[in-house]
């Protein structure tokens, strides 16, 4: 039982930061999505899972395959992320390697 609620927790803080990376409400997310807004809280907050329909639909929403929402399931920290992002980078195609580097560029620029 405990995994399971780590599992909601780890998507619904998932889902919170793809959200507001977006700069994107709860009430604008759920629109997008076709539910509730307090149906987007109690996802984040772990108190409840999408069913796979939402899934696909969180996944269209922000661009992903479905899959893909689960890739940083529980990596918080800073090391693991940059392990995935090589990861990613050392998959990557030369074309995709040069849309990275732009995309980095643009998110880092001040």
């Amino acid at each position: 039982m405990q995994k399971n609620y780590e599992l909601r927790q780890n998507f619904g803080e998932l889902i919170r930061r793809i959200r507001t990376a977006r700069k994107l409400t709860q009430s604008q997310l759920a629109e997008i999505v076709d539910v509730e807004a307090k149906h987007i809280s109690c996802i984040e907050n772990g108190l409840s899972f999408p069913s796979i329909d939402l899934l696909s639909r969180f996944a269209d929403a922000f661009g992903m395959h479905i899959y893909e929402l689960f890739l940083f399931e529980g990596k918080t920290d800073i090391a693991a992320l940059k392990k995935e992002l090589e990861y990613i980078i050392n998959k990557a195609d030369d074309s995709e390697v040069e849309k990275i580097y732009i995309y980095s560029k643009f998110i880092t620029a001040k």
